[in-house]
Parts: C-alpha cells; structure tokens; sequence
C-alpha cells in the first residue's frame, strides 16, 4: 500500500525516511519490508532514528541466516527525487 503523504502532518513529512530492508538467503525468495525511520538533529550531528521493533526484526532474520540490505527509495514523499523503482543503497 503507497504511503499517503498528503494525509501526514506537515512537520512529519521532511524528517521521515522510509526505509527498505531486503533480506536474502540462498535458495529462498527474498523477503522485503519498509522500516519507518527519522531524522534527528542533536548538537549539530544528524541521526536517523528507528522504533526498537524494527531492530528486533532486523536481529532476528539475521539470526536465521538471512542477509539484510537496506536501501533509501527516494521514489516516496512530497519531495521525490527519483522514478518509482530507483533505490540507493546503504552500506
């Protein structure tokens, strides 16, 4: 389901960043999933900021010898900057 921006309150729209974590394992189907993060500046250094959960899921697919991949779709929000289906990836 696409997320509705225009239904988020205007000071929420810039500060959130979906983000897409692909988690892979030989033989399987690769499994994709959106983490809701923020971004937070504090004494002039930036953070992006995740819901404990998101960790927990992150952890446990590993555990199970999944491989995460993360990527920042800049194809969603008010401010898109690439074509739906363009990903930067995360190291």
């Amino acid at each position: 389901m696409p997320l509705d921006f225009g239904r988020f309150p205007a000071f929420l729209q810039d500060p959130f960043v979906p983000i897409l974590a692909t988690f892979t394992k030989d033989g399987e189907k690769p499994v994709e999933g959106v983490i809701s993060a923020f971004v937070i500046e504090v004494l002039g250094i930036w953070y992006l900021m995740t819901a404990g959960h998101c960790i927990t899921v992150i952890e446990e697919n590993r555990a199970r010898g999944y491989k995460a991949t993360f990527s920042l779709p800049d194809h969603l929000g008010p401010q898109k900057r690439l074509k739906q289906g363009s990903r930067r990836g995360l190291s």
